[in-house]
């Protein structure tokens, strides 16, 4: 079509950091899945806004990052929570790892005020 089919070189990198992400949230069994993924702001924001999480038994959904909560990340609804938990945290704590024997709360570390 008169081009010289150069692609958008941007474009297509965020397209496939996205695949990334959603290949390694849709099936754990790989064996790169548990694999430090370096995050773009773009990129897991349009992820974030394009894929719908289900918690059914808790295990694949991520409590601090996820938004699991009416469609809602705990990081909408209570920022400052968010801001006190460890990084580490934040991107491998499973719904129900936070919620037996209240985890969750041991991942604060920063002093939490009113």
């Amino acid at each position: 079509m008169g081009r010289l089919g150069v692609l958008d070189t941007k474009l297509f990198g965020q397209a496939l950091r996205m695949r990334w992400l959603w290949l390694s949230r849709a099936d754990a069994t790989r064996s790169w899945s548990l694999l430090p993924i370096t995050e773009d702001d773009d990129s897991m924001a349009l992820f974030r806004r394009s894929v719908q999480i289900e918690v059914d038994d808790g295990k694949a959904a991520l409590i601090w990052v996820d938004p699991w909560l009416d469609g809602k990340t705990i990081a909408e609804v209570a920022p400052y929570l968010v801001a006190a938990v460890r990084n580490t945290a934040k991107n491998s704590r499973s719904v129900a790892e936070a919620l037996h024997n209240r985890a969750w709360s041991r991942d604060a570390v920063a002093a939490l005020t009113v």
